[in-house]
């Protein structure tokens, strides 16, 4: 039991022990803390659902990075830059006619 305790008391005074080159390190670190505000946009498209993730920017648009048809398809990885909601069912509309074809 000695060399137990001996080592566990080491791994404690090691991980709790903080020297000033330590302490330096720590104080050095740069942490990114931009949040991003994320909606979902529903619109109502031939007889079908279309809801979009939009980061927003706060000026009333932003930034589409998926949407989802139901029934059908869905797409994720998007950049779709869009200054309102209008807009967004316009560029949305596009990018299904281009999947699913002018008659969708």
């Amino acid at each position: 039991m000695p060399l137990a305790r001996t080592l566990r008391e080491r791994f404690l005074r090691a991980f709790f022990t903080t020297t000033p080159h330590k302490v330096g390190a720590i104080q050095d670190v740069a942490v990114d803390s931009t949040m991003f505000e994320y909606q979902d946009w529903t619109f109502n498209a031939n007889g079908r659902t279309l809801v979009a993730r939009v980061e927003l920017d706060g000026d009333g648009g932003g930034t589409i990075n998926r949407y989802r048809l139901s029934p059908g398809p869905a797409q994720s990885g998007l950049c779709i830059k869009v200054g309102s909601q209008e807009e967004a069912a316009k560029r949305l509309e596009t990018e299904v006619e281009k999947l699913l074809g002018p008659e969708w």
